[in-house]
């Protein structure tokens, strides 16, 4: 049985995508800081039947994010795809410059920081042919014209999509392939009730990603198709 985590897996986008690679057969490791919303998403996935397993981490925190790590190396030896999904949105409409300076830190390091010291920390489970995949935004590309709104959420995105290319360098020896991907404006939490995608269509992207046979490394995606940075 292949082995998926999933960070900010305890609702919104993250849970459909654990619960999406749990159908197909994945055991599935979800992750975030609240333990008893953890447990509610476990109960809930068990009801399909879903080989799954909650720990408590949280990505802005070294320690939290090793303490995970040794846990979840108890019970596997390799981790097949790792799904960095955990993010904040903090700032929404407000204008840059009243953007306060903790809420830009508190974004990177959640969105950014994030991936990258969670992906750092589980490298020895990521074998030859694991995926990694990064969930970013849109409001992260610098081709055309730049996003105005949320640009701590924005700035952050973009900054994930450089730090992708830059895992996907970094790991092509190991034979891991790390993509990026849009989800769109999906009904969650994050994107509120007027968003006008269903969570299961945004985890789509991210579960294609995962299982299908490819070699894409470095790319971004949204729809199954590469879009440009």
């Amino acid at each position: 049985m292949k082995t998926a985590l999933v960070t900010g897996a305890n609702k919104g986008l993250g849970f459909e995508i654990a619960k999406q690679l749990g159908l197909k057969g994945f055991h599935v490791f979800v992750t975030g800081r609240n333990e008893d919303s953890l447990r509610e998403a476990v109960q809930a996935l068990n009801m399909y039947e879903i080989s799954v397993r909650y720990v408590v981490m949280d990505v802005t925190s070294l320690d939290s994010i090793e303490q995970a790590f040794t846990k979840i190396s108890k019970e596997c030896t390799s981790i097949d795809v790792l799904v960095n999904n955990a993010g904040i949105l903090k700032d929404h409409s407000l204008p840059l410059f009243e953007i306060e300076t903790q809420t830009i830190k508190e974004t990177f390091d959640t969105n950014t920081l994030g991936p990258y010291h969670v992906t750092k920390c589980f490298l020895p489970l990521l074998q030859n042919g694991a995926r990694v995949i990064n969930i970013s935004s849109e409001g992260g590309k610098i081709s055309g014209a730049i996003n105005t709104w949320a640009h701590a959420y924005c700035m952050s995105k973009t900054m994930l999509n450089v730090l992708t290319r830059h895992m996907a360098e970094a790991l092509t020896s190991k034979g891991i392939l790390v993509n990026a991907m849009c989800p769109g404006w999906t009904m969650t939490d994050m994107g509120g009730k007027d968003a006008t995608r269903s969570v299961e269509k945004g985890a789509e992207t991210a579960v294609w990603l995962a299982t299908e046979k490819h070699q894409y490394k470095g790319m971004f995606f949204k729809d199954k198709k590469i879009i440009n940075w």
